[in-house]
Parts: structure tokens; C-alpha cells; sequence
């Protein structure tokens, strides 16, 4: 007979490269893993919000100890609810400022929307403005990944291939959705 307690819930701090590469969901259970610098891109790395301090949310974890006999000591044991869907976050949850990484992703969209030929300024003045909507699930994600559709719908395989890219890298699932990416 063993018992199983919960002991209590708790949110990791992940450690993402300025870039967005994700270092580690869980830097307080493995910091060996900690390094001032991504392996992947070279940039800094952050594991508190740049605006507010707020620690960066990595995986959700439960504490539990687990006693499998009467003559044992209870064993600390931790599960993670979120280990293979964890998504780096693209806005703090705390001040809602968006990353470093989203407001790279979204300058980087832009200029290449700038640069995208067979596009009149409305067409980039509203690829621009619905951007910042497919980065999280809100009232405007549909909206914003419809007209992105559209957009994209009407540009060559070719011009239209960076700004997928793009989109991959930091839309929702939702969003990516009915973009059909």
C-alpha cells in the first residue's frame, strides 16, 4: 500500500535566448543547464521579463510526496502537466509587454511586408496592424488570420513564403489554423 500527497503547485522559470530558442522549461529543477548565451543563435539569455522582472513561466509542475510503505519516508516527486505542449510565451503574464522575441518577430514581419512586392500600402498597413493578433488567442485572432489569409492568398509562392515562415514560428495554433500552415 503506498499514499500519495500533493504538496503544491507551482510554475518553473524557463530561460529563452532574446531570439526566442528555448533553453530550458525548468531552470530551477535543472540549473546546470543555465548559460548566459543560446547555443543555437548566440544572443543573451533572459529568464525575467525585461519591463517588470517577472519570471519568465516555464513548465507547470505539482509537488507530491509518496510514501509506498509504513516503514519508508515519504519521497519527493515532481509531475509536469505541460512538458510536451510547453510554447515559449510571447507576452509576459504579468505586465502583458510583449518579449524580445515578439517584438523582433514583429519588426521582422514588417520589414519584410515592406519588402514584399504586389502589395499596395493598404494591404501592408493592414498585414501590419493584424500581425500582433495571431501572436495569442483573443477576440481579433480570426479576424486578423483571415485577412492575413487573404493576403497572402494573392502573392506568389515566393513572396509569400517568408511571411509563412514567419507566421510559423510565432502564431497560435488557432491562428495557424485558418491560415492552413
Amino acid at each position: 500500500n503506498y499514499f500519495m500527497s500533493v504538496d503544491s503547485h507551482f510554475f518553473e522559470t524557463a530561460l529563452i535566448c532574446e531570439n526566442g530558442d528555448l533553453i530550458t522549461p525548468c531552470l530551477e529543477s535543472n540549473p546546470l543547464l543555465y548559460s548566459d548565451f543560446c547555443e543555437i543563435c548566440s544572443a543573451k539569455t533572459i529568464s525575467k521579463c525585461p519591463s517588470c522582472g517577472a519570471t519568465i513561466r516555464g513548465l507547470y509542475g505539482e509537488k507530491y510526496y509518496v510514501n509506498h510503505s509504513s516503514m519508508s519516508a515519504p519521497k519527493l516527486s515532481i509531475c509536469y502537466r505541460n512538458k510536451t505542449t510547453y510554447k515559449v510565451p510571447a507576452y509576459c503574464c504579468k505586465c502583458g509587454k510583449p518579449y524580445p522575441w515578439t517584438v523582433s518577430r514583429v519588426n521582422e514581419f514588417n520589414a519584410v511586408v515592406d519588402a514584399t512586392p504586389n502589395l499596395n500600402e493598404e494591404e501592408k498597413v493592414d498585414l501590419k496592424s493584424s500581425f500582433p493578433s495571431v501572436l495569442s488567442d483573443s477576440p481579433g485572432t480570426i479576424s486578423a488570420s483571415l485577412s492575413i489569409r487573404d493576403k497572402l492568398g494573392k502573392l506568389s509562392s515566393s513572396a509569400a513564403g517568408p511571411l509563412k515562415e514567419i507566421l510559423t514560428k510565432v502564431a497560435t495554433a488557432a491562428a495557424l489554423k485558418i491560415l492552413g500552415l
